[in-house]
């Protein structure tokens, strides 16, 4: 029992392909070579596209902080107004008054 699997795993050894071959050794380096080729862009990729979000980020909340100034120039322009008028009417009240 004990010969017969010795000559089985034997058999399945001389079965296997010789990897020591130029051509396989060529090939599977070139295989290599290409899944590290697709790595490197797909991670090329993926970093260009994250850039490219937080540019956008970046210039989303700089137009969100300019019209957030301009709002609040606007609002000062009208208190402004509103104490220019107020001044007018007071100064038009006391000249009734005289």
């Amino acid at each position: 029992m004990h010969k017969l699997c010795i000559i089985f795993i034997r058999i399945i050894f001389n079965l296997l392909p010789n990897f020591d071959t130029e051509s396989l050794i060529k090939a599977m380096s070139i295989q290599t070579n290409n899944n590290y080729l697709v790595l490197y862009l797909s991670w090329l990729t993926k970093t260009i596209v994250a850039l490219h979000k937080l540019i956008n980020n970046k210039i989303a909340i700089k137009e969100e902080e300019n019209l957030a100034k301009q709002e609040e120039k606007k609002k000062e322009k009208e208190k402004n107004k509103d104490k220019e008028d107020n001044k007018e009417k007071n100064k038009d009240k006391e000249e009734k008054k005289e």
